[in-house]
């Protein structure tokens, strides 16, 4: 016979509807806040009273409905952007956030500013503020942004003059010829900023070549069945056989053919610039390095081991184990290396289209230039 739960039995309508309107603000683990019970024992007792149950969506609702009827458009896009500039998102993403006189969840805080901005102006609201954290960084760590601290352009100052013989690269007569062709491929003119618009239809061209390189390869065998488990790959894959050449790029190295480098099946390998290359989009690599030193990570984990599902324990030893790992062997061992993370896709009319935009970031904007882009982008490589 099932016990009663006192703490539950002996709430008034009043005391029920404070709990109801806690959990409609957010605060939606009962048994974390102390009250004996959850959402299913509530609901029973709101019964009683001739309530209608709750949900975790209405909640979400009607969070998103008191931010709008109490708070001006001006009041929700600054505090927002107040938020988004003084914390680490990578935190709320575990932890939750209290905004608005609201609780919101990891997984509830993006919809939500989504709601209450639009997608667009959130996405560009989060990308500024993510900006501007890395130039704090970099000026904090090298005294400038990029190649303005003087020892990190003196450093690259001696690199371009040891490789070119000059300390500009462009004035290299063969490099400009070469950056000056490919820009006028690429973009229609002499600069990749010449026309927006020709850039991005270039882009698109290359991706569409790049699909329609892989149907070609699988038709004929090239890639063999089972190969390019996922449409990031394929992207990827096509994009570095149009570049390089099919015979220049290897898919699934390093355990055939072995390579003591780094004894892991590697993505892909790009013999030219000997360079390892890995597509970290799966939500199980964490969509960064685990770090064992940072609180976020080691709660983030801890949360994935207590999970009911075995597909988010199964990721900690992707993420804190194997590709622990495999960072460790390629620093021991120095190789070109280039992670990406992103593994966000678009709704397109064709499906969910990957994003791929850190890849696509050092394949279109940085040329494939490898050292280049690690310089701007060092949570890309080890």
């Amino acid at each position: 016979m099932a016990t009663k739960n006192e703490n539950l039995e002996n709430l008034d309508l009043e005391q029920v509807l404070a709990v109801s309107e806690r959990y409609m603000m957010g605060w939606t683990d009962l048994m974390a806040a102390g009250y004996g019970f959850r959402l299913k024992g509530l609901n029973r007792k709101r019964g009683e009273f001739g309530l209608e149950p709750l949900s975790a969506e209405g909640s979400l609702a009607h969070r998103i409905d008191f931010v709008k009827e109490h708070f001006t458009d001006t009041e929700i896009e600054r505090t927002i952007a107040e938020y988004l500039a003084q914390n680490r998102m990578d935190e709320a993403r575990w932890q939750g956030i209290e905004l608005f006189g609201c609780r919101f969840s990891g997984k509830e805080y993006v919809k939500t500013f989504k709601a209450l901005l639009g997608s667009v102006r959130y996405r560009k609201m989060a990308e500024g503020a993510r900006v501007a954290k890395l130039t704090e960084t970099q000026i904090e760590q090298y005294g400038g942004v990029g190649l303005a601290g003087a020892a990190t352009k003196e450093a690259a100052r001696a690199t371009v003059e040891a490789r070119y013989g000059v300390s500009n690269v462009m004035q290299n007569t063969e490099v400009a010829a070469r950056v000056a062709a490919t820009n006028e491929e690429r973009y229609g003119g002499a600069s990749p900023f010449c026309d927006v618009a020709v850039r991005e239809k270039a882009e698109v061209a290359k991706w569409r070549a790049a699909q329609e390189r892989v149907a070609e390869m699988r038709a004929t065998g090239e890639v063999q069945a089972g190969a390019l488990k996922s449409r990031y790959e394929e992207m990827a894959f096509g994009l570095l056989v149009e570049k390089f050449g099919r015979d220049d790029v290897l898919y699934e190295y390093g355990i055939h053919p072995s390579d003591a480098r780094y004894p892991h099946n590697c993505d892909f390998y790009i013999c030219s610039l000997d360079l390892f290359i890995e597509l970290n989009c799966h939500y199980s690599h964490g969509n960064h390095w685990f770090d064992a030193n940072d609180k976020s990570d080691v709660q983030r984990r801890d949360q994935l081991l207590a999970s009911s599902s075995a597909r988010s324990r199964r990721s900690v030893v992707t993420w804190c184990e194997k590709d622990v790992v495999k960072r460790h062997d390629a620093q021991r061992n120095g190789i070109n290396f280039l992670v990406f993370w992103d593994g966000s896709a678009s709704r397109k009319s064709e499906g969910n289209v990957p994003n791929l935009s850190d890849f696509k970031c050092w394949f279109f904007d940085y040329d494939c230039d490898v050292e280049r882009f690690i310089r701007d982008h060092p949570e890309n490589s080890y």
